[in-house]
């Protein structure tokens, strides 16, 4: 078995294949040999191997959500899926299909046991490859493409739509690594995922032509594009000739509002980057996003040599976004759509600009700046003075408050210590009651110091 996967346009032999493949084309009962054989349909699940048949590959489809398929082969021995070695035999199974491999199956009758599809076929994949219409040498960043393609299985179309739900396919754009081109070391991209469900692009839903449609944002240079086939057991991928991406072909020149009162237009004009369209086929088609939130809508379709240009209300200072599409024809006669990187522009607010004064009103105002600090000074110095006589004030008051409060305690202790006893028993003064105590030391002339510093009760 032998799976390649290719880009080729669709030649007119491949289209009347595509056309006429039907399963009302195949016997009831037929047998898998080595001739291809695309689908086999099953009758009471039943199918022939040939004794030629070296490996096999099958894909059995059942109801969403059932069990695995049992296989049974011509001996009466049974194959389940938890039975599988993945040596002779290798078996995936998903809610909706089982996908087995077989290695020199024994010849013979087989059958599939389970809730196998009423128009189940027994897809033998034994040459599968995918047939898309090629991509063009040169590709704009930005452009829209969309591509056909189908499934070949040993030269003839596979169109049992469930097989879709078996198989990815995808094509990828690979960088040459060229050190002069911009898009050196840039990773692999993913550019178009095939699908066969009738949304977006794709025609007609589960009629075996499966359609890719994709933007090409990746950096300008080299590429080659990868076709890809990929099923749960395998992939295989294939790469094309080089191709060559080229940056978005659309410039954008701004005209602002010259008004002095910022009430004007602003003009934003498009023309090519690079000389690959006919000036006459470019048409523009966009939408204006202004500061205030609001939206303008805009097509320019008129074919004309003429630069296209489009004007934009100037509604005040912010951010202006500008988004369009281009079509237009290339050089050589193909049509495309880009998808053309928005452009902004930011608008200042206005500032208004003040002649500088005369030397007569910078004098004026130096003087009256000159008062101004006089008098400020003036403030300043009072705030000062009458700040030191309320704390002189403040110190003065306790300090009179200490000295009153030192000499009443003075005089009291004096007449403690001093008071002579002045009468006896008999009411006469006694010698010993004018002995002088001793104890009166240091402590008693301190305080007469002290007393004789302090101002008498007149003074005070």
């Amino acid at each position: 078995m032998s799976t390649t996967a290719y880009s080729q346009d669709f030649t007119p032999e491949q289209r009347s294949k595509l056309a006429n493949s039907d399963a009302q084309f195949n016997n009831p009962i037929s047998k898998i040999d080595n001739r291809f054989t695309n689908d086999i349909s099953l009758l009471n699940n039943r199918f022939r191997i040939d004794y030629q048949v070296k490996e096999v590959t099958m894909v059995f489809f059942r109801e969403y959500g059932s069990a695995p398929i049992v296989l049974v082969q011509p001996d009466g021995a049974k194959l389940f899926q938890y039975t599988a070695d993945g040596d002779k035999v290798t078996w995936f199974d998903s809610p909706t299909y089982d996908m087995i491999n077989i290695k020199d199956p024994m010849p013979g009758p087989w059958q599939a046991l389970g809730d196998v599809m009423s128009d189940s076929r027994i897809m033998v994949i034994s040459n599968l490859s995918l047939v898309t219409n090629a991509l063009p040498d040169e590709l704009f960043s930005g452009e829209i493409i969309k591509m056909k393609s189908y499934l070949v299985n040993d030269g003839q179309p596979m169109t049992f739509a469930p097989f879709a739900e078996a198989i990815r396919l995808t094509v990828n754009l690979v960088s040459t690594n060229n050190p002069d081109e911009n898009n050196f070391g840039s990773r692999t991209q993913t550019i178009a995922v095939f699908e066969d469900n009738g949304l977006g692009l794709d025609e007609k839903p589960k009629d075996g032509i499966f359609t890719g449609q994709f933007t090409l944002d990746v950096p300008d240079g080299e590429w080659q594009a990868q076709s890809k086939i990929e099923t749960p057991m395998y992939s295989r991928e294939k790469l094309d000739p080089t191709l060559r991406v080229y940056p978005s072909p659309i410039a954008f020149t701004l005209t602002r509002d010259p008004s002095e009162l910022g009430d004007g237009m602003h003009f934003v004009t498009f023309s090519q980057t690079i000389k690959k369209f006919d000036p006459s086929s470019l048409l523009i088609d966009g939408e204006v996003r202004l500061p205030n939130g609001q939206s303008q809508a805009f097509s320019l379709n008129q074919q004309t040599m003429l630069a296209k240009r489009i004007a934009i209300d100037n509604v005040g200072p912010g951010v202006y976004r500008v988004k369009v599409m281009a079509y237009a024809r290339t050089l050589s006669g193909r049509d495309v759509v880009i998808n053309v990187p928005e452009y902004s522009f930011t608008i200042e607010p206005i500032v208004e600009v003040i002649p500088p004064p005369s030397p007569e009103e910078l004098a004026l105002a130096k003087i009256k700046l000159d008062e101004a600090l006089q008098r400020q000074q003036a403030a300043e110095d009072q705030r000062i003075l009458e700040k030191g006589l309320i704390i002189n004030g403040i110190i003065f008051g306790l300090g009179v408050l200490v000295m009153l409060g030192v000499r009443l305690w003075l005089n009291v202790n004096a007449k403690k210590q001093l008071t002579p006893i002045i009468t006896s028993k008999k009411g006469e003064l006694d010698d010993q009651d004018l002995i002088i105590d001793e104890k009166i030391t240091l402590k008693d002339r301190l305080i007469s110091k002290i007393k004789g510093l302090l101002p008498n009760k007149q003074a005070a």
